[in-house]
């Protein structure tokens, strides 16, 4: 039994030190401007995957992957200016990116848009 307490223990261990090896990696290919490292780092901070959850990091490293187009990283964004999450809610930002998410063929964010017009949210 101790055996196994001793390699469960070694387990948790490594796997915590291999989580900050991957996300020190993600961060630095983020910091270079890799647009789909931005948005898995997004990712990251907004589930808590990795680190602690940080909703403005979030954003952060979503609008930097968004804005390179990013067509996930743009309807993720979209919907943090919806629900205010790691910046202030602002509709009119929210089709914005929900827009340029829907032109690129994203199904969420083209049912999004359609919602957006029905309701009139942003559209003005």
């Amino acid at each position: 039994m101790r055996h196994v307490s001793i390699l469960f223990f070694f387990m948790i261990i490594t796997t915590n030190i291999f989580s900050q090896t991957k996300l020190e990696s993600l961060k630095k290919k983020a910091e270079q401007g890799y647009m789909d490292a931005q948005y898995v780092l997004a990712l990251s901070y907004a589930l808590g995957e990795g680190t602690l959850k940080d909703e403005k990091q979030a954003f952060y490293w979503c609008q930097k992957s968004a804005e390179q187009g990013h067509v996930d990283a743009q309807y993720m964004l979209a919907q943090s200016y919806v629900l205010g999450k790691g910046t202030l809610k602002d509709e009119k930002q929210a089709f914005y990116w929900c827009q340029k998410s829907a032109k690129q063929g994203h199904i969420d964010a083209q049912y999004s848009l359609g919602i957006m017009f029905y309701r009139g949210k942003g559209t003005l």
